[in-house]
C-alpha cells in the first residue's frame, strides 16, 4: 500500500516563484531540524525526512512499512489514533505529544503539528523533539515540589513578595507566627503583617531600593515589630533575601518569634541583678559575720579565763581552814573580843566557808553552760560563713553530700527542737561527692526545710515536726536529695501553683519562694519537683542534679 501511495508524494523537482532562484523543497524538507513527515490515514508513514532515522535509530524502510502507532508508547496510542482520526474528519492538531520509540527501546517525546488532505487522505506533519524540554520542566517541577515540601516544613515563618510587596507565599510557620492562613494573606500587601508607622511607610521602602539599590534589610536582618491577625504586636527577627533570575523580582523573608526569647533575657537579667544583690547582700553578712566571729571569740577567751582563775581560787578553801582555826582558839577569841561578838566572827567564817564552795560551783556550771552555748554559737557563725562565700568564693567545686545536708541540719535544728521536732538523714552508703556552688544548694535546703517545719505550724492543731531527708543515687546515675514532711500537704494537681511568682500558703513572707528556689537549682543545672499525696499527707521536695555533675574522686 505504501509503494502506490509513494508516487502521489514523490518530492517535488524545482519550483520557482517567479521573482528569484528555484527554490529547491526537497533541501529543505530532508534538512530541516525538525521532524517533517506525509504520514496517510491509513496509519503508515509515507515519507519522512533525514531526522526520523537520526533521532529513532530506523532506517527509512523500517519506519515506511510499520504502522507509526506500533512506534509509538502503548499508554499514548489510543490518544494518537484519536488524533488521527480527528484530522481525517479535517481537523488541525495545533500541539500534540506522543512518545515515539527508539531502536535502541528508549523514547522520545516528540510534538506535533499536523494539517489533513482528507481527499487524498494524506497528513502533513512536522513534529520536535521535545523529550530534553519535558525532562527539565518535570525536574522543574520536582523542585518546586522538594522546594514547597522544604518550605513548608521550615520552622521558621517564609513569606515571599513580589517587587510590590504583594504576598505570594506564606508557609505553615508563618500562619503560626501571625495568625493568618495562607488564603487570608496570598495577594495582599505584606505591609498588613505590619504596625504603624512601617504599614505605611513599606511600599516607600520597595520603590527606594528599586530606584537606589541601597538595602536597609536586605541581606541584613534585624529586629522589628510585626502584627498578628487578633491586633497584638510582638518582636520578631527579620531577615529578607532578594529571589529571582531578572524576569521578575521577588523577595524571600524569613522572620521567627522572638517573644519567648526576649523573655528568656530579661528573666536572666533579672536574675543576674538579684543574683548580684544576694552577693552583695552575701558580702555584707560576712563582714557582719566576721565581726560577730571576733565578738564570740572575745566571749569565749574571757569566759575560759573566769573559769580558769574560779578553778583555781583557793578563797574557799581559806575560810574553810579559818574556821577550823577559829573552833580550836574559840575561848582565846572570846576573851579578845568578849563572848558575843567571838561568837559572832566565828558563824560568819563558818557561813563562809560552807556558802563560798557551793557558788562557785554554781558560777562554774554557769560559766561552762556559757561556754557551751558560745561554741555552739560559733559552729553555727562557721557554717553561715561558709555558705555565705565569706570562706568560698562562688563557683562550682567539688564537695561531700554528706557533709552539706548536715550542715543543714545544724542550721535548722534549733528551730525543729523549739517544736519538738526532729530532723532526719537517711543516705545510701557512702555518698560521692557533687560539683556545685555550695552558697546557692544550701540557700535552697534551708529554704525548703524552713519551709517544710513552718507548714507543720498551719495544721490544727500544729503538727510536731518530722522532717526525713534522703540522698541517694538516681537510677540514672544522677544525685537526687528528697524532703519529706508530715505537714498539711496539698492537692497533687496544685504542685506547679505553688511555684508560681509570689504565691505563698502562709503569710510569713520570708525565705526564698518556691518558684525561686527552682529556678535557683535549675541554674546549678538540676530539677526542683514538690509532690504530694493529698491534703493531710505531707509534701516531698526532690531537688535532683544529673550525673555529669556527681563526682567520685576523694
Amino acid at each position: 500500500m505504501a509503494g502506490n501511495v509513494s508516487e502521489q508524494v514523490a518530492a517535488p523537482g524545482n519550483i520557482s516563484d517567479g521573482d528569484g532562484p528555484d527554490i529547491d523543497l526537497r533541501k529543505f524538507f530532508h534538512l530541516s531540524l525538525d521532524f517533517l513527515c506525509i504520514a496517510g490515514t491509513d496509519g503508515y508513514f509515507k515519507k519522512v525526512n533525514a531526522v526520523f532515522s537520526e533521532t529513532l535509530g530506523f532506517d527509512t524502510e523500517e519506519l515506511l512499512t510499520a504502522p507509526f502507532v506500533e512506534l509509538v508508547h502503548p499508554e499514548d496510542r489510543d490518544r494518537t489514533t484519536n488524533e488521527v482520526q480527528n484530522l481525517a474528519a479535517g481537523g488541525v492538531t495545533v500541539s500534540f505529544e506522543n512518545r515515539y520509540r527508539c531502536k535502541n527501546g528508549s523514547y522520545r517525546r516528540l510534538s506535533w503539528m499536523a494539517r489533513a488532505d482528507p481527499a487524498k487522505g494524506l497528513i502533513y506533519a512536522a513534529g520536535r523533539d521535545v523529550t530534553a524540554a519535558h525532562a527539565a520542566a518535570a525536574k522543574s517541577a520536582a523542585n518546586e515540589r522538594w522546594l514547597s515540601a522544604l518550605v513548608e516544613a521550615a520552622h521558621d515563618g517564609l513569606i515571599i513578595i513580589d517587587g510590590r510587596g504583594v504576598m505570594q507565599g506564606f508557609n505553615s510557620a508563618a500562619q503560626r507566627v501571625f495568625g493568618y492562613s495562607p488564603v487570608e494573606v496570598i495577594g495582599s500587601n505584606v505591609s498588613m503583617l505590619m504596625p504603624e508607622p512601617d504599614r505605611s511607610q513599606h511600599d516607600g521602602y520597595l520603590a527606594h531600593y528599586r530606584e537606589t539599590g541601597e538595602k536597609r534589610v536586605i541581606g541584613i536582618g534585624r529586629e522589628v515589630v510585626g502584627r498578628r491577625k487578633d491586633g497584638s504586636l510582638f518582636p520578631l527577627d527579620l531577615a529578607v533575601t532578594e529571589l529571582g533570575d531578572g524576569a521578575e523580582q521577588r523577595f524571600l523573608g524569613m522572620v521567627r518569634d522572638i517573644s519567648k526569647r526576649q523573655e528568656r533575657e530579661a528573666e536572666r537579667a533579672r536574675l543576674l541583678a538579684q543574683d548580684a544583690h544576694q552577693r552583695g547582700v552575701l558580702l555584707t553578712a560576712a563582714g557582719l559575720l566576721h565581726d560577730l566571729g571576733n565578738v564570740l571569740t572575745g566571749v569565749a577567751t574571757l569566759s575560759v579565763d573566769a573559769r580558769d582563775h574560779l578553778r583555781r581560787s583557793q578563797d574557799a578553801d581559806q575560810f574553810a581552814q579559818l574556821a577550823a582555826f577559829l573552833r580550836q582558839h574559840g575561848s582565846e577569841l572570846a576573851s579578845a573580843l568578849g563572848v558575843e561578838r567571838g561568837a559572832a566572827m566565828q558563824h560568819l567564817v563558818e557561813t563562809m566557808a560552807d556558802v563560798l564552795p557551793m557558788q562557785r560551783k554554781s558560777v562554774l556550771d554557769k560559766v561552762e553552760k556559757m561556754l557551751g552555748y558560745v561554741g555552739h554559737a560559733q559552729e553555727l557563725l562557721n557554717a553561715f560563713r561558709t555558705y555565705t562565700g565569706a570562706q568560698a568564693g562562688p563557683g562550682r567545686e567539688a564537695l561531700h553530700l554528706g557533709a552539706i545536708l548536715e550542715d543543714a541540719r545544724m542550721l535548722q535544728n534549733d528551730a525543729a527542737a523549739k517544736r519538738k521536732g526532729v530532723i532526719s538523714i537517711q543516705t545510701e552508703g557512702k555518698l560521692p561527692a557533687l560539683r556545685v556552688e555550695r552558697s546557692k544548694l544550701m540557700q535552697v535546703l534551708l529554704n525548703v526545710i524552713k519551709n517544710a517545719l513552718e507548714a507543720c505550724d498551719d495544721t490544727q492543731p500544729p503538727t510536731v515536726p518530722a522532717i526525713a531527708i534522703n540522698a541517694g543515687i538516681a537510677p540514672d546515675g544522677g544525685i537526687e536529695i528528697v524532703i519529706q514532711d508530715n505537714g498539711p500537704g496539698f492537692d497533687p494537681d496544685q504542685a506547679e501553683k505553688l511555684f508560681a511568682n509570689d504565691f505563698s500558703s502562709k503569710n510569713r513572707g520570708s525565705g526564698l519562694g518556691l518558684g525561686m528556689a527552682r529556678r535557683v537549682i535549675e541554674s546549678l543545672d538540676g530539677r526542683f519537683e514538690l509532690s504530694s499525696q493529698g491534703r493531710g499527707r505531707g509534701a516531698r521536695a526532690r531537688i535532683y542534679f544529673p550525673r555529669e555533675f556527681v563526682s567520685h574522686e576523694s
